[in-house]
């Protein structure tokens, strides 16, 4: 699984704007209670496509989704 972040868009039909992991509309809880509700137990790959500071939005991405998970 992606783990990926990001800003709805307002307008329909255009890409909403990806933003470091916890700061966007994602909700983190229910979208890992769904994986544990469906049993996955794969891997998780956290992206960040966007930004000038990719490995220090990744590093604050893990922080979060291992305070989620715990």
């Amino acid at each position: 699984v992606h783990i990926k972040d990001g800003i709805r868009t307002k307008v329909s039909g255009e890409w909403g704007e990806e933003v470091v992991v916890g700061t966007g509309d994602v909700d983190w809880k229910a979208f890992f209670a769904t994986l544990d509700e469906v049993g996955f137990t794969g891997d998780l790959c956290i992206e960040r496509e966007a930004g000038t500071m990719r490995v220090a939005d990744i590093a604050a991405a893990r922080v979060m989704v291992e305070g989620i998970e715990a």
